[in-house]
């Protein structure tokens, strides 16, 4: 019993405990989600204060709830070094965001005439997976999205976020300096040598939003490659598992024949059969079943 509270509380963010130290709670964490930021809930309501969020019992519309909005902070990949659609790639050290945090607006599909549909609470380095499997330095943003009180648009993005319906971000920029690819950016950035393309030195960001389609197809967050992984990961072990199962009712057929020692006729082929353990025909089907589902 104590090995598995071990085991689950690993999932909380923090437990309280009676005199004797014995665990009376456990607080529930974002954690198991990855879709959800990691930012303790501390650090997240330090960081929307920070940025103007009503403060806890002040009355005012919005204000923090620590029970409801920690969870409503999720993880969007925005930018990486990556070729988008357009032949550019932005240098991810290049990147200058001084105004936007000044303002960290966070839109759904660039409709920036429209109320935001969150607060990025902070922006910091990434190394983001593309869909070659190559990661590249990055930048990903911690975006607090609004409640259905605040805006009920932004709640509907949030759940559809949540269920992976999208998980796609693009962004909203000024470039200073953009030049040719070169030869090491081609190697470091991981570009196509046959392709025209242009890196963006320096840019200043502006905007960020959330969308269906992304013109970068590694702003995206993470969660559906690497629960992805996880099925392709789950499958293969099946397959071992049943390769194993094949091979041992093969033994305990063989064995089963050997205890008989008749000769082979249609009495014994049936006497057989009927000796054997009804789980290795149920097993044998299983295995049938997962072969016409890979």
């Amino acid at each position: 019993m104590e090995n598995a509270l071990k085991q689950i509380s690993r999932f909380f963010e923090k437990t309280e405990t009676d005199d004797d130290g014995q665990v009376r709670a456990y607080i529930f964490s974002s954690n198991p989600n990855p879709v959800i930021s990691n930012m303790s809930i501390e650090e997240k309501r330090n960081a929307a204060l920070s940025l103007g969020v009503p403060a806890p019992g002040s009355g005012v519309v919005g204000e923090w709830n620590d029970e409801r909005d920690p969870d409503r902070v999720v993880v969007v990949p925005f930018t990486d070094e990556s070729l988008d659609t357009y032949n550019t790639a932005f240098d991810s050290a290049g990147w200058d965001f001084r105004r936007y945090q000044k303002n960290p607006a966070v839109f759904f599909s660039h409709e920036s005439d429209r109320m935001p549909v969150g607060l990025a609470l902070k922006l910091e380095p990434a190394d983001i997976k593309g869909k070659d499997g190559r990661e590249r330095a990055g930048w990903k943003a911690h975006v607090l999205l609004s409640s259905a009180e605040l805006n009920a648009d932004a709640d509907a993005v949030y759940r559809n976020w949540v269920a992976g319906r999208f998980r796609g971000s693009s962004v909203g920029f000024r470039p200073s300096k953009v030049e040719p690819a070169t030869e090491e950016d081609r190697q470091r950035m991981g570009l196509p040598e046959d392709d025209e393309a242009w890196v963006i030195r320096e840019a200043e960001l502006l905007e960020i939003s959330l969308v269906p389609v992304p013109s970068n197809a590694s702003a995206v967050a993470r969660t559906i490659e690497e629960r992805e992984e996880e099925v392709d990961a789950t499958s293969q072990e099946l397959r071992d598992i049943l390769s194993e199962v094949k091979e041992l009712v093969a033994e305990v057929k063989e064995q089963v024949a050997d205890i008989h020692q008749v000769p082979h006729s249609e009495s014994w082929t049936a006497s057989t059969e009927a000796q054997e353990p009804s789980y290795i025909a149920e097993i044998l089907d299983l295995s049938k079943q997962f072969k016409n589902t890979d």
